[in-house]
Parts: structure tokens; C-alpha cells; sequence
């Protein structure tokens, strides 16, 4: 009994979700894409405060248990119950709707499982519009060792779980500075912008107006405190060409730089 409950407290030192401390999320069936008796693709969803690494290491552990036997489980771990019985595989259709990118933007995590290439790894996915599971803010959990990385995006060691997807039409470059409050609930309230480039144009203004939204609809887990945030969004365009036409930089605590260029 001491051997067991020694081993359990290294675990915890580690920093990894130990079976006697983890808290599975509830979560609920979506659609099946395909399940045989060596491999499952399918949905589920929990609830957006639950896509944190700790809950996330914890819902694959019982996930990996619920489908033993399997020599590949892929699992796409939405936010919205309806998403998760309508978007298989967390793609796309050939010619996409509204819809359908409304219910992507809730697929915010995924759990694999894979004996052919020993891989087993849990997603934390803060924008799921970045279509490729080495995206920039993704936080990506090796389940084979004993270590939980980080989140990529987070401040005050409180992740951040979603932001509204960043694209840009015909604002002007220049930056702006925001303030705002993070709450213990993780949304993000009273946002104001405290300063913007001087002698601005109507486009300028757009650029403000957008960064005012975008931050607003940032998520971060729950905490127990409210944390203020000082942001700076800062727009900049290039005559280079770029992937997808734009480069997004989270520097956090306090810097979102936006390059847009040429689409390569």
C-alpha cells in the first residue's frame, strides 16, 4: 500500500493526471464515422472549460480504456453536442457552408491512438480554422511520457482554450492597444481600447474595431482569480507572399502581431 501511494505522489510531482487525482469530463456521444473491432473514428463533446491538458490526459485515459483492444482510436473532441453529430472527422465538406464552419470553430480538441506508429498524443486546439495538427497554437501531449507540457497560448498560467479565428480584409496597418479583465469563469470582460495610432483613418479604426472583438471572444480556463491583461494588436503588411496570406503571433502575456501578405 505505501509502494502504491508513493508512486501515485511521483506521478502528481510529474505534473501527470495519476488515476486516484484525475477527473474524467462528462462528455456526450456524437456521430461515428467508421468503428470495427481493430478501429474506431468518431465525436464526442464536453464542455469548453473542460479542454484543459490535466482534463484532457484524464478524458484519454478513459478513452484508450473504453475502446481497449483497438489498434486505432481517433477521436474528435468538440464543444457543441451538435457539432460532434454532424462533423465527421472534424473536416470539411467539398463546398463548406456557414454551417459547417460555425460548427468546426466548436473542435477544440482530439485524442489518438495509434499501435502501427506507437503514437498516442492528446490536442488542445485554441483555433480550429488552422486546419493541421502542428498549427502554431496548438498544444500537443505525449501521452507516453510522464511530463504535461505548457499550454502554447496562456497568461498567468491560465490557457487559453479559444479565440475567434484571426483574418483580415482591407484594414490599414498600425497597432492598438486594449485593456481588459480575464474572470474566474475565463470569459473576458470589459475590453476597451486605451490607444490607437494617431490622426487614424476609417480603416485604421476598422483595424481597432476588430482587434476589440477578437480579444473578446478570447477563453481562458477557469482561475481564482480575475486577472487584468494589457494587449497590443499589431497589424503589418508585406509584399512577401505567405501561406494562407497571413502570420499570426500570439506573444503573450501582452502582444498579438498580424502579418498579412500575398497568398503563396
Amino acid at each position: 500500500m505505501l509502494r502504491i501511494l508513493v508512486v501515485t505522489c511521483m506521478f502528481v510531482a510529474l505534473g501527470v493526471c495519476a488515476f486516484a487525482q484525475c477527473h474524467v469530463p462528462d462528455y456526450l456521444q456524437g456521430g461515428t464515422l467508421f468503428d470495427s473491432k481493430t478501429e474506431i473514428v468518431t465525436n464526442i463533446s464536453i464542455d469548453l472549460q473542460d479542454f484543459t491538458p490535466n482534463k484532457l490526459v484524464c478524458l484519454a485515459r478513459s478513452l484508450k480504456e473504453r475502446y481497449r483492444g483497438r489498434d486505432s482510436v481517433i477521436v474528435s473532441i468538440f464543444s457543441s453536442q451538435t457539432a460532434a453529430e454532424n462533423l465527421m472527422w472534424g473536416g470539411l465538406p467539398p463546398e463548406p457552408d456557414a454551417l459547417d464552419y460555425e460548427m468546426l470553430s466548436h473542435l477544440h480538441g482530439a485524442y489518438t491512438y495509434r499501435t502501427d506508429i506507437h503514437e498516442e498524443y492528446v490536442l488542445l486546439i485554441p483555433d480550429p480554422m488552422i486546419d493541421n495538427e502542428g498549427a502554431p497554437f496548438n498544444t500537443k501531449i505525449d501521452l507516453s511520457t510522464a511530463t504535461i507540457p505548457p499550454c502554447k497560448l496562456q497568461i498567468n498560467a491560465r490557457c487559453l482554450l479559444k479565440f475567434d479565428h484571426i483574418d483580415l480584409g482591407d484594414e490599414k496597418p498600425g497597432t492598438v492597444t486594449l485593456t481588459a479583465e480575464i474572470e474566474r469563469s475565463g470569459s473576458v470582460s470589459d475590453a476597451l481600447v486605451v490607444d490607437t495610432d494617431k490622426n487614424s483613418s476609417r480603416a485604421q479604426q476598422a483595424f481597432a474595431d476588430f482587434a476589440l472583438q477578437n480579444l473578446k471572444s478570447w477563453r481562458f480556463e477557469n482561475g481564482q482569480n480575475k486577472d487584468d491583461i494589457k494587449i497590443v494588436y499589431s497589424l503589418e503588411r508585406i509584399a512577401t507572399p505567405l501561406q494562407h496570406g497571413i502570420k499570426v503571433q500570439f506573444n503573450l502575456p501582452d502582444r498579438v502581431d498580424i502579418i498579412v501578405g500575398p497568398m503563396s
